[in-house]
């Protein structure tokens, strides 16, 4: 099944997106950052993408001196680093403020080529520094997390969460990716918008198709019980891994991405107290489709915690589009996509959602396709671009 047709936007105008975020251009797996901005981009908005993370002296030690990484070349998409000359910016708001005022100079330099109206668009909470710095006539906040849970310390935590709160009232749009952060941001003059996450439907559709599996994986004992994601300690429950892995022994539980460094030796010892547990690390986006293709059931194995229960997984979509049934944990959001995701709210559901899957024998894959073609990065993109299309032509009328 292909993607329905897409309505073209209507623009008065292009306009130019100045779009801060603190995960890299250049990142291993692409997320709303990348996908949004390379959309915007491709319908000939211009956009400047900061990074915004880690102090200078952590590149420095990681060779990111001077020299920039190679990063994939995209049509009107531009790729500056702010440099963050002082430690502590998630922790204090004059550490912050410098970084964003000496260090955001080249950024700001490059804002000034880009034709107008711009819009400053925020990932990145540290971002309310910015506001009014890169002479912008609009501010987006899209809150896709809740940033201030995924925060190192309590005292960072504390002062995410005033700045996520702080750029949501400055801003004049607020996108949040579930309700539970819509409800979080909603304010008395409005302007906050539901826009759940997508995927790259085009990207994994080919993943429906059984002949379309890596050959590494093809002759491994089915059912094959896959997991394609990042696998860090604030998300997935290695716990409930194991139970997967204990109560289908005669299967296989295939693990697919990269593994924080705090959770390698947990990740080895599941891998070596079963026999049917297979873990690849980190597989270029590009290849991932013929991983996933290779499964029976998509997991999201998700712990139960504040963070999780902000979360809209990347990755639900991706798995639909391959028309894989899903079972997951932890995350309400995904409740909505019931029955093409089962969502589990302890262990001995979680195993036995992955038994009713697995006795459905492939049920409603053409359906589970359908959802992901209603819900890609391009229909996002689409319904977020014009919301600021429609906010730009009121913007005169509001400042006046």
């Amino acid at each position: 099944m292909d993607s329905p047709p897409i309505e073209p936007p209507h623009y008065e105008r292009a306009f130019s997106i100045v779009c801060l975020s603190s995960q890299r251009w250049e990142a291993a797996l692409p997320t709303n950052r990348q996908q949004v901005m390379i959309r915007a981009a491709r319908q000939g908005h211009r956009v400047l993408f900061v990074e915004t993370a880690d102090f200078v002296a952590k590149h420095a030690l990681r060779g990111h001196g001077s020299s920039r990484p190679n990063r994939p070349t995209v049509q009107n998409v531009t790729v500056r680093k702010l440099v963050n000359v002082v430690p502590f910016s998630q922790r204090y708001s004059v550490a912050n403020e410098i970084n964003f005022r000496i260090g955001g100079a080249e950024a700001r330099r490059a804002a000034k080529d880009l034709p107008s109206p711009s819009v400053l668009w925020i990932y990145d909470p540290r971002g309310a520094a910015a506001i009014g710095a890169f002479g912008e006539d609009l501010v987006v906040y899209d809150c896709v997390d809740d940033y201030a849970e995924q925060a190192a310390t309590p005292r960072a935590q504390r002062f995410v969460s005033r700045l996520d709160k702080e750029v949501a009232e400055r801003a004049d749009l607020v996108f949040a990716t579930t309700e539970r952060l819509r409800e979080r941001h909603d304010r008395a003059r409005g302007g906050v918008h539901l826009v759940p996450n997508a995927g790259d439907f085009d990207h994994f559709r080919p993943a429906a198709e059984p002949s379309f599996t890596d050959p590494e994986f093809a002759a491994l004992p089915r059912p094959i019980l896959g997991f394609a994601g990042n696998i860090i300690e604030s998300k997935v429950d290695l716990e409930l891994l194991d139970r997967v892995a204990t109560t289908f022994p005669d299967g296989t539980l295939l693990l697919v991405g990269p593994v924080q460094p705090e959770l390698l030796a947990r990740v080895h010892a599941l891998v070596e107290a079963h026999p049917n547990v297979r873990w690849t690390g980190l597989r270029p986006y590009e290849t991932l489709p013929s991983a996933v293709a290779a499964f029976d059931v998509a997991l999201i194995p998700y712990t139960t915690n504040e963070y999780t229960r902000s979360v809209f997984p990347l990755k639900v979509h991706e798995y639909l589009a391959a028309g894989k049934p899903v079972v997951a944990s932890g995350v309400p959001s995904v409740a909505q996509l019931h029955p093409h995701v089962r969502l589990a709210e302890s262990p001995e559901a979680f195993v036995a959602a992955i038994a009713e899957a697995i006795a459905a024998n492939g049920a409603g894959d053409r359906e589970r396709i359908a959802v992901a073609a209603a819900n890609t990065w391009e229909h996002r993109a689409n319904t977020l671009l014009r919301l600021i299309d429609a906010e730009l032509e009121r913007a005169p009328a509001r400042r006046d």
